[in-house]
């Protein structure tokens, strides 16, 4: 069968924040406000970047992902839509098909953005 050329697949990830631990008696760590992202974010190149934190990755053999768009742990919902679901709405008011692919651990908030 013949294959579509004009393909147009992009991927976005939205990076949510780790869910705070319960603070246990007789905690003696001096500073438990410890920034616990494990990725650093990279807007400056065509795409975005994810890049790996922690002492193991700081070498030149990091692990880096590339993305069309990475929203961090402080971006809204509004936002979010208006970046990727609003243009998929409107091709598909347009006549064209679109998808959205959630994926991620279960309670990490899939529904909740789709809504």
């Amino acid at each position: 069968p013949q294959v579509a050329q004009n393909h147009n697949i992009k991927v976005a990830v939205r990076l949510r924040p780790l869910l705070d631990e319960p603070e246990k008696p007789n905690d003696k760590r001096k500073n438990k406000n410890v920034d616990k992202r494990a990725w650093n974010i990279d807007k400056t190149g065509a795409m975005d970047t994810l890049i790996q934190r922690g002492s193991a990755r700081k070498t030149e053999g990091r692990t880096v992902f590339h993305f069309d768009q990475v929203f961090d742990e402080d971006t809204q919902t509004p936002l979010l839509y208006k970046s990727i679901a609003r243009p998929m709405v409107k091709t598909v008011l347009n006549g064209k098909h679109a998808t959205i692919f959630a994926y991620g651990q279960t309670g990490s908030g899939k529904t909740f953005t789709m809504q």
